[in-house]
């Protein structure tokens, strides 16, 4: 065998085609210029060819260069260098490179979008107004440039400021505008244009200067000399500031044109010309303070002017001027008049306070105003008119007079009863003020004077008692005025009690009452010093919190001295809300409690007696008698119509204390009927019935009635005296019966009488009053209606009885919501004195829905036999 081992090396060759190319270069050219862009395909065996489009269009002779890749195989590289047209239209173009080799006919791909840049045209710059525009109004400025890619940005500048600018583009143009306010320094200045795109090395430049009209700003004028004397000639100057065009100066004297002047003009700013105007006039004693006026202006519609004033010297003296003590209120504005005469006139007013100069004036003269003089600025003065040729001096004394203020009084002092206070009341002014302490009875307009005294007056109260418990009033007045007088509470300790007569307010109503599902307001009132806590509570002494069902609000001081209040609001009423709150309220003198029942809306009692009055052609007169007890109406809606008519025409009338109304259009020969109810914010009543008749007189019963007298027929007479005895006899004999049932009934034991009441809040409708618009009556207007309380009868004995009185009782229910109680033992008679308003109603048991009306607006008189307790004390 063979020492050493046999080998043999074989040598696979891998054939395979690329996978990917990559394109590295520019995406972005210009027009004109040559861009080059680099091919490189991923490794192939054997090497892989490229080939360049441009645009879809094979480049040709193209050269590669191919090298060993890293991991094996080759590599295939390629620049395509590419010069763009100049007349290029495209926006962009599109390179690909496509590399393959023999192994497959699969070819790898990748394309470079190249974006074609051009430069845009020159701008074209329009300045709108150029040679017509007025400093102040408004320059347009439009600047253009043809083509471009991308589309150029353009800049608007007027000198270097740069102008907020407007850009649109139409087709191949770009267009900017831009508005700017112009100022005399514009004239002469240079709106420029940029336009640029990233084609452009430099940004292309239009410019154009500012040509523009301005009128003078301003016109100054001077006297020389500044002083002159009589009949020496004195210049005017007039000189206005720099105008395109030139102005043009006059001089004028009140209404007086002066002649002669002399113009000049020099070159001013931004352009413009100054004018000056030069006017000899020779002054003469009556020239004295006279003023000229210099008008300057260049015909654009501005006029600037300025005045000078001739001085003409005198030595001074005296006219006018003030002496000895001069007085002035406080706040008042005041004059000071000092005139003297002189040729030439005075040149300096001067003004002293003492040592001080205040005023020194040399154009209005001896003139010191003070305006809402302070008492500060009391004092001696002087003032002094000085010329050249002398000087004179007056004084005189300011006395400052202002009315009583810094008046302090305590707001509030708490005494103990039997002890004693000394209350304090001063004030300052001049001249010093009486002060005088007083106290007003509230119904009276006689003031007791107490005390007084100059600057302070002292107010002394021993043996307090409660009787002194009221407002003291302290009173300052001198020449001048009479402050406001500053109010002292005196209080006098005491533990919580009731008030003598609680405040009357229209949110306030004398029985508390709220619906379902509203809120219901409760307030303690009490009278007590210091300030009282209140504590309010339900349901065997729940204090209550303030939360969403109740809020508590106060103490809050009522009258200003003692007397407080605390209110209650329960919120969503429901019917389990109606019951009795406790209000507590304490201090460390004592404690109060009182109690507060909330019940349910309860609506207004009916009219009676409505009745038509009178009847005047169409128009009836109708009148009613308010209801005398229950809640007050706050209106009345009257319904009527045509008999056998089934809709009702209304009319709602306002006011509690209404009691007629005239119903106008009515048809003649109809006969209508009328029915009235009462309406406030607690609901409604039902209509009365039964219904008021009357009928309209006709066209000829209005002309018959003027010529006769009315005759009642004889078969109505008839009619009318067999009725009455029907009815008599009726009567008579439902008395016998109710007399025989009353003598049963006096038979049976007491226990069988006793009667239970319960009082049942939530509101029902009641079945003997519906009428044929129940639906309609809502709580709180007219046309609606919240049924009232209803009493709730298990147990009853009625018969008839006429026996014209009631002994036992006054009113078996006074009004809706008084309380019915049990007692042990039935009356012997008891006749109530029943409302019309009143409801009863009978039921075989508690759970019995059915209910009939014993008594409903009283036409029969019945006497109801019922346990309960008596009302009347």
């Amino acid at each position: 065998m063979a020492e050493e081992p046999l080998s043999a090396n074989v040598t696979f060759t891998v054939h395979y085609s690329p996978k990917r190319v990559m394109v590295k270069g520019p995406s972005v050219a210009a027009a004109g210029q040559t861009f080059t862009l680099t091919c490189i395909t991923s490794s192939a065996n054997p090497s892989a060819s490229i080939n360049w489009l441009v645009d879809g269009v094979e480049v040709a002779t193209v050269s590669s260069l191919v090298s060993e890749g890293e991991g094996g195989g080759w590599v295939t590289s390629s620049d395509l260098n590419y010069s763009l047209e100049r007349s290029v239209s495209l926006g962009e173009i599109g390179v690909e490179c496509r590399a393959y080799n023999s192994v497959s006919d699969a070819v790898v791909k990748e394309t470079r979008v190249i974006s074609v840049i051009k430069p845009p045209g020159r701008p074209s710059l329009q300045v709108e107004g150029v040679g017509d525009v007025v400093a102040g109004g408004q320059l347009v400025v439009k600047c253009s440039s043809a083509g471009g890619n991308p589309h150029p940005g353009v800049t608007i500048y007027k000198g270097h400021e740069k102008l907020l600018t407007e850009v649109t583009v139409d087709g191949r143009v770009t267009i900017a505008r831009a508005v700017t306010e112009v100022t005399p320094s514009d004239n002469g200045a240079k709106i420029s244009c940029q336009v640029s795109n990233p084609a452009t090395d430099t940004p292309l430049v239009a410019t154009t200067p500012i040509e523009l009209f301005f009128p003078p700003w301003e016109v100054k004028a001077w006297v020389f000399p500044s002083n002159v004397s009589a009949g020496q000639v004195a210049k005017l100057i007039c000189e206005s500031s720099s105008s395109l065009p030139t102005s043009t100066i006059t001089w004028r004297s009140g209404s007086v044109t002066n002649h002669g002047a002399t113009s000049m003009h020099r070159p001013g700013l931004y352009g413009g010309q100054v004018t000056r105007s030069e006017l000899e006039v020779r002054a003469l004693i009556e020239d004295n303070q006279r003023t000229y006026i210099c008008d300057a202006t260049n015909g654009l519609g501005v006029t600037v002017t300025t005045n000078v004033t001739l001085n003409v010297l005198h030595e001074p003296v005296w006219k006018d001027v003030p002496s000895g003590v001069v007085e002035v209120k406080e706040k008042d504005d005041l004059l000071l008049r000092a005139v003297a005469d002189a040729n030439p006139p005075p040149v300096t007013y001067k003004w002293w306070r003492g040592p001080v100069l205040l005023q020194e004036d040399q154009e209005e003269g001896g003139l010191l105003e003070m305006t809402r003089v302070h008492r500060q600025e009391a004092g001696g003065y002087s003032v002094t008119a000085e010329s050249p040729r002398g000087i004179v001096n007056a004084s005189f004394i300011l006395n400052v007079l202002y009315g009583p203020e810094g008046m302090m009084a305590p707001k509030r002092v708490t005494v103990d009863e039997g002890g004693s206070t000394v209350i304090t009341c001063s004030a300052i002014g001049n001249p010093a003020p009486n002060i005088t302490w007083f106290t007003q009875d509230s119904n009276s307009s006689i003031r007791e004077a107490l005390s007084w005294g100059i600057s302070e007056a002292r107010l002394l109260i021993d043996f307090v008692t409660r009787a002194d418990t009221g407002f003291y009033r302290c009173l300052a007045s001198n020449v001048v005025g009479t402050a406001k007088p500053a109010k002292t509470a005196v209080v006098v300790t005491q533990a919580p009690e009731p008030l003598e007569e609680e405040p009357l307010r229209d949110d306030l109503p004398s029985r508390p009452w709220a619906k379902l599902g509203g809120t219901g307001r409760l307030e303690c009132f009490v009278k007590a010093a210091p300030a009282p806590n209140f504590r309010w509570t339900v349901n065997e002494d729940r204090v209550l919190f303030n939360s969403r069902k109740y809020f508590v609000r106060g103490p809050h001081l009522i009258d200003g001295l003692a007397e407080w209040s605390s209110v209650l609001e329960i919120r969503s009423v429901t019917d389990k809300d109606y019951t009795t709150y406790t209000c507590t309220a304490s201090n460390y003198m004592g404690t109060l409690t009182s109690n507060h029942t909330l019940g349910p809306a309860i609506p207004p009692h009916q009219a009676y007696n409505l009745s038509v009055s009178s009847v005047i052609g169409t128009t009836a007169i109708l009148t009613w008698i308010p209801p005398s007890q229950g809640t007050t109406p706050s209106g009345y809606s009257l319904r009527y119509r045509p008999l056998h008519d089934e809709e009702y025409l209304r009319q709602n009338v306002e006011g509690r204390g209404t009691t007629t109304v005239q119903i106008q259009g009515l048809s003649p020969g109809a006969t209508y009927e009328f029915a009235i109810r009462t309406y406030n914010s607690q609901g409604t009543s039902n209509f009365t019935s039964p219904t008021t008749k009357v009928t309209i007189p006709g066209v000829v019963e209005e002309a018959a009635s003027s010529s006769r007298q009315p005759r009642m027929p004889r078969l109505t007479l008839l009619l009318m005296s067999l009725t009455g005895a029907a009815l008599l006899v009726l009567n008579i004999s439902i008395i016998i019966c109710f007399i025989r049932r009353f003598a049963v009934n006096r038979n049976t034991p007491a226990s069988s009488y006793k009667t239970a009441v319960s009082e049942n809040y939530t509101p029902a409708s009641t079945p003997a009053m519906t009428t044929d618009d129940d639906e309609e009556m809502k709580s709180g207007g007219p046309d609606s209606v919240t049924t009232a309380v209803q009493y709730q009868i298990t147990r009853q004995s009625s018969e008839i009885k006429d026996d014209g009185g009631s002994p036992g009782i006054t009113n078996i229910i006074h009004h809706y919501g008084t309380d019915i109680t049990e007692t042990s033992k039935p009356k012997d008679k008891l006749l109530p004195n029943v409302l019309p308003s009143a409801q009863f109603f009978t039921t075989d048991s508690p759970t019995n829905n059915s209910k009939s009306a014993l008594i409903n607006g009283g036409l029969n008189i019945r006497v109801l036999y019922l346990q309960i307790q008596r009302l009347n004390k």
